[in-house]
């Protein structure tokens, strides 16, 4: 083989190397562009619930309030059970 087929041959591999590359750059750039978006779409999703979430949280009863109220009611059924026997005997 002469110096010169030689060196076209090994430059005919390098173009073919660089094309290669080339063609492999492009396939991981759109395989980065799409677990971006897939990522992207994950996020906008756990963001929807995280929003769903507390915004069903603020419908919840706070438990000092839900305190109160059943110890008001208890309470008052207290009251109204104290004054039966009362008005049971008025009679």
């Amino acid at each position: 083989m002469t110096d010169v087929a030689l060196k076209e041959y090994l430059e005919g591999q390098i173009e073919a190397l660089r094309r290669e590359l080339s063609v492999q750059r492009e396939s991981d750039q759109r395989a980065l562009e799409l677990a971006h978006e897939m990522m992207q779409r994950r996020l906008d999703q756990m963001n929807e619930f995280r929003n769903q979430i507390r915004d069903e949280r603020a419908q919840y009863v706070r438990v000092d309030t839900f305190r109160w109220t059943v110890g008001f009611i208890v309470a008052l059924l207290l009251v109204v059970a104290a004054f039966i026997p009362l008005f049971g005997r008025a009679r």
